[in-house]
């Protein structure tokens, strides 16, 4: 999944406006420039899956694809688990 893919999930559910805004809330939160990595996804995901609901469904696809692409679950560190900055 690329970064474009990521966010296209979000674009489908909320709209282009919203999806952008929340990506780029989440993008700070999580205290990452952009979705360019495997491990930058999965803390996007994870992030999202903090909101519930519809949102929470798609940042687990997103976890998901991210570990499949190499992305390792240790990396969620409690910063990225309450998503202090």
């Amino acid at each position: 999944m690329t970064e474009s893919a990521a966010q296209q999930k979000l674009v489908h559910v909320l709209g282009r406006a919203r999806a952008e805004a929340l990506t780029q809330e989440t993008l700070r939160q999580i205290g990452k420039p952009d979705l360019a990595d495997a491990s930058s996804r999965l803390l996007f995901g994870h992030a999202l899956t903090q909101h519930g609901g519809v949102i929470e469904a798609i940042g687990r696809a997103i976890k998901i694809q991210a570990i499949l692409e190499g992305a390792e679950e240790s990396s969620l560190t409690p910063r990225s688990h309450t998503g202090a900055t």
